[in-house]
């Protein structure tokens, strides 16, 4: 059976390409660090590499010790002896480099020649003020930063030496780089655990319920499977890795898949169920979805590839193998499902038994105007949340409370000097050593910043510089880099969110225009202000990618209905899902994040797929008969398919909100809402405005 011209060719090929394209599985790296976020050519990644070059190239973990009855840890039976000897294990550990912490600051406390200003310095960094939490600092040196396998081997050694280490009224939890890497580890393996089984379930639940046939179901999926295999084999051949954020595009590219081949599958079992046999339903079904399926495949492949818009190359990857997964599927739509329905036809009895349990047209309401006037009521309400909507986000949130890093970091907030901060780097004009001229302006700067109501510590103090081993001693702690006479002064602060973040460097960087001296203060750097600076930038880059791609796609279905009535149409049921989705979101207090950004970006060229079916098959109703019978078949053979591929994207996506990475739980939810909303926008308000005269010129 041949449907077009060339089938046969396409056959041969992907049998030759497929087997390629997941050949590159073999080849696929997984990037564990945070770094792999960042875009290298990204200024504050050069600033924060500056950081690494001249004090430690260096990852860090933190191990926050903490009495669980909330009495002080001196106070603790044996506590310095299994400190030290706990030290020298991690010391005697290969990867580590070196080990600082309380038993340094504790010792120098003890030193009754110590300043005052020099104590301060002490204080807060690795131990509180009641000695009820203290902190050691590991430099790490791991062969390959990126791998999990390494951190996490290295994390649950470290683990297991510091439980060991004490009795079990001290408790002890990972921080820093090293332990957000290993967060970032845990979501991914906390989700593919439950996300591919889940998946696979409730997919097969659903087409078994709707097909009552074993083959449907396994054709399907088989081909949402294949399409998933070879993205990721494109995706490794042109020499990309995978993230934690990436660990949800599987279940993005096989729901696609679904919705893809839905209506051509509908589209045959309807032909079936009124008679024609299996080579005529076939074709019919297949020249009555090619159109409509070419496009909505070329909308949500450039909806996807409008993620290359985001500075995030993980969120890059994302649209690509999105992209590449649908194109696949497209092909293998055309061609070797065509085949499998012929192959596992359905009786005339089992293919009216599956329209009669999708028959959704008892759905159907009258009363266009109200539907027409609520909608208007509704998008009035959404723009005036989006008015409320801000964009904000909080790396740290990403992860639950429960987590032991998350724990971490709110001890290190409440009891020490901050989980959060920004290092700057600080030199001469003539790159020497510093003068009394340059010390007295850092005076003055860092006096400023003790004003600034988000700094909790600033390391080293300006005063602590004056004493006679403090050079020295800055140089072994890396915040003085005697070859460059470089300085890097860490301004601690609790955790902040990423508008909070960027406007205090932003206040850092007016005070240093405004004061001029002797000093060369660099740009601000931190894993923290990277992040703050992603959240904001990717989200108005998701934006102007939206903004984009519905223009584009609006102006391209207006070239081909060949009319801008229905090209206003498709503008307005598309983007009245975004607006009142957002809308919600601002109505809410909620603001943009990293997850629900992402969503801006992939969502169009999924929503509109099902709008051009009905327009498409609407059309081509309308040359035959009148409106009412049109609207009618609308209901009987188009929005069965609508009903249930939307259903499906929707149960598909139910399963990101089981995750414990809150991006991929916001793009699941985001996504479901707005597949929701754009489902009732095609099932009433699309027919309800195809009544209004002022788009029913088009088709007289």
């Amino acid at each position: 059976m041949q449907l077009f011209p060339g089938q046969k060719y396409l056959n041969f090929a992907l049998l030759i390409l497929l087997p390629l394209a997941i050949a590159g599985l073999q080849h696929l790296t997984t990037n564990a660090s945070f770094l792999a976020y960042f875009d290298r050519n990204d200024p504050l990644f050069a600033e924060y590499q500056r950081l690494q070059e001249n004090f430690t190239s260096r990852e860090r973990l933190l191990v926050v010790v903490q009495s669980r009855d909330g009495r002080s840890l001196l106070e603790e039976d044996g506590f310095y002896r299994q400190s030290r000897a706990l030290h020298q294990q991690l010391e005697a550990l290969p990867e580590v480099v070196k080990v600082r912490g309380f038993l340094t600051a504790l010792k120098l406390k003890s030193n009754i020649f110590l300043s005052r200003d020099a104590r301060q310095v002490l204080d807060g960094s690795f131990i509180s003020a009641d000695n009820r939490t203290a902190l050691l600092v590991l430099d790490v040196a791991l062969e390959n930063r990126k791998s999990a396998r390494q951190i996490l081997a290295f994390n649950g050694t470290v683990s297991a030496q510091v439980k060991d280490a004490y009795s079990d009224n001290i408790v002890g939890y990972l921080s820093g780089t090293m332990a957000l890497n290993n967060a970032y580890i845990d979501t991914v393996r906390h989700d593919l655990k439950y996300f591919i089984p889940l998946l696979l379930g409730i997919m097969f639940s659903l087409l078994w319920w709707s097909f009552r046939r074993l083959a449907i179901p396994l054709l399907l999926m088989g081909v949402g499977t294949l399409s998933t295999l070879a993205a990721f084999g494109v995706i490794s051949w042109m020499g990309h890795s995978v993230t934690a954020i990436n660990a949800f595009t599987p279940i993005i590219i096989i729901g696609l898949s679904l919705v893809t081949a839905m209506h051509n599958v509908l589209s045959f079992y309807q032909a079936r169920a009124n008679g024609k046999v299996p080579a005529d339903a076939i074709r019919d079904s297949f020249a009555m979805n090619i159109k409509p399926l070419t496009l909505s495949c070329l909308t949500t492949a450039v909806g996807f590839l409008a993620l290359l818009f985001s500075p995030s190359p993980p969120v890059m990857v994302t649209g690509i193998a999105a992209a590449v997964g649908l194109l696949v599927s497209y092909l293998l739509t055309i061609s070797w499902l065509q085949l499998g329905l012929k192959r596992f036809t359905p009786s005339i009895a089992i293919a009216d038994g599956c329209m009669s349990r999708l028959n959704v047209s008892r759905l159907a309401c009258r009363g266009h105007k109200r539907i027409v006037t609520a909608a208007a009521l509704l998008l009035l309400l959404g723009g005036w949340g989006l008015t409320q909507l801000q964009v904000d986000d909080n790396v740290y949130e990403y992860f639950p409370e429960d987590y032991s890093f998350r724990k971490s970091v709110n001890i290190i907030d409440t009891e020490l000097s901050g989980a959060s901060g920004i290092s700057y780097v600080i030199s001469t004009e003539n790159a020497s050593a510093f003068s009394l001229n340059d010390l007295q302006q850092l005076d003055a700067f860092t006096a400023w910043l003790s004003t600034q109501q988000e700094v909790l510590k600033i390391v080293p103090g300006s005063r602590a510089l004056r004493q006679p081993d403090s050079w020295l001693r800055l140089a072994e702690e890396q915040l003085y880099n005697p070859d460059t006479h470089m300085l890097k002064l860490r301004v601690r602060m609790p955790q902040q969110s990423a508008r909070a973040m960027i406007a205090f460097d932003d206040r850092v960087r007016q005070w240093v225009q405004e004061n001029p001296g002797s000093l060369n203060i660099y740009t601000g750097g931190s894993a923290d202000l990277m992040f703050a600076h992603l959240s904001i930038s990717n989200a108005q880059s998701m934006l102007l990618s939206l903004l984009v791609a519905l223009f584009a796609i609006s102006l391209f279905i207006g070239w081909m209905f060949r009319g801008w009535r229905l090209m206003t149409l498709v503008f307005i049921c598309n983007f009245a899902p975004l607006i009142l989705a957002y809308g919600l979101l601002g109505i809410s207090g909620g603001a943009i994040t990293l997850g629900s950004a992402v969503v801006m970006g992939m969502i169009i060229g999924i929503i509109v797929d099902d709008s051009l079916h009905i327009l498409f098959k609407y059309r081509r109703y309308r040359r035959s008969e009148d409106e009412s019978v049109a609207l009618q078949r609308l209901w009987t053979d188009v929005i069965p398919a609508v009903f249930i591929s939307s259903l499906t994207m929707i149960l598909a996506l139910s399963v990101g909100l089981l995750s414990d990475f809150k991006p991929i739980f916001e793009i699941s939810l985001f996504s479901i809402l707005i597949i929701f909303i754009a489902l009732l926008a095609d099932m009433y308000l699309l027919p309800s405005l195809l009544k209004n005269r002022f788009f029913q010129r088009h088709f007289r």
